[in-house]
């Protein structure tokens, strides 16, 4: 027997019963999925035909009785004041009470996301299990793809490709572990996802740089041409002006860069990614918890560079680096994560 359920993409799935309870990936967006049991035939009122719990004797809203084969008319006729006592009457507050806590415990979302301690979550997360096994043997994997052909790219792949199932897997919910990615497909599941992400930040954040420094490397250089007098007085203001424009273009894009890691990472979507329009509207939706997770953001990747630095001073220091780094990563990719997880319904993708 197969068991049919939807992803939240919107991929429908199917599988064997035999697998409910287990994770499983979705194939088109990459999302840790927990299959669910089959469903259980509903038990419905022979008279009426509405669902009816599997111990219930009488329908709530037509009064037949299945043990004596008989409708209570008296109970529910429209127009009639008496009452059959024997049938107490439904309670619509205590049915509503009910609806709510299914509907809470389906979507095991609070109602309102925990920002302080999705923080601290997010430095315990990539500590957990698998993951912590990533953090652990980065280096070593980084010293082994050093003697081996295409290693370069081998090591990459799986850098970030891990780092986008770590992202995944907080999207899903912090009771979720992380897997290894899926070494049997080296291209959609290893290096498509690194290559998705990558570019996005290179083109996002690489780019606008790139040009600023470049600018402000020129405006550096003229600047010592004092015998050019006319030059420095005609051409150093628009030089100027032109490195300002560009360190403004690059905050733009810093201001929208984490959530540009969030649509790359968990949808896999370069063109979403890119798209300005997108996701400032995206982050219209969550503009408080989304300026601290930014905050968050800069302050880790801030806080991997400051340690490499320490340890490259040191002796084998060196060969720490990729373990120092691939943690922070983590912490950040497990903070973004939770953002999508608590805010998703909100965020409307």
């Amino acid at each position: 027997m197969s068991i049919t359920f939807d992803c939240r993409c919107g991929q429908k799935l199917e599988t064997d019963d035999k697998d409910a309870g287990k994770q499983a990936k979705c194939p088109r967006c990459g999302l840790s999925i927990t299959i669910p049991s089959p469903a259980k035939e509903e038990t419905v009122c022979p008279a009426c035909g509405n669902p009816m719990e599997d111990d219930a004797i009488i329908c709530l809203q037509c009064g037949f009785n299945k043990k004596t084969g008989r409708q209570l008319a008296a109970a529910y006729d429209v127009g009639e004041d008496t009452q059959d006592e024997s049938v107490p009457a439904p309670s619509v507050s205590g049915v509503r009470q009910v609806t709510r806590r299914a509907r809470r415990g389906e979507e095991e979302i609070p109602e309102e996301s925990p920002v302080f301690s999705s923080f601290t979550k997010s430095f315990i997360f990539p500590l957990k299990g698998t993951a912590l096994w990533m953090v652990i043997l980065m280096p070593l994997l980084r010293a082994i793809s050093m003697f081996i052909p295409l290693g370069g790219i081998i090591y990459f792949a799986l850098f970030y490709s891990c780092l986008t199932d770590i992202m995944r897997t907080a999207a899903s919910g912090p009771k979720f572990t992380v897997e290894w990615p899926d070494f049997s497909d080296f291209w959609s599941e290893m290096l498509l996802p690194a290559l998705i992400v990558f570019c996005a930040s290179v083109i996002v954040i690489g780019i606008p740089l790139g040009v600023t420094m470049s600018l402000i490397g020129g405006t550096a250089v003229l600047s010592q041409l004092s015998e050019l007098s006319s030059f420095r007085a005609e051409i150093l203001p628009g030089l100027a002006g032109g490195a300002i424009v560009g360190v403004l273009v690059a905050l733009f894009c810093a201001s929208y860069f984490p959530m540009t890691l969030v649509v790359a990472g968990i949808y896999q979507t370069f063109r979403a990614s890119l798209n300005p329009v997108f996701l400032f509207r995206s982050i219209s939706r969550i503009p408080k918890e989304y300026a601290l997770v930014a905050l968050f953001v800069y302050i880790g990747l801030a806080l991997s560079a400051v340690i490499n630095l320490g340890l490259i001073l040191i002796p084998f220091g060196n060969f720490l680096t990729p373990m120092i780094s691939f943690y922070f990563y983590a912490v950040v990719a497990s903070r973004l994560g939770f953002m999508y997880y608590y805010n998703k319904e909100r965020l409307g993708w």
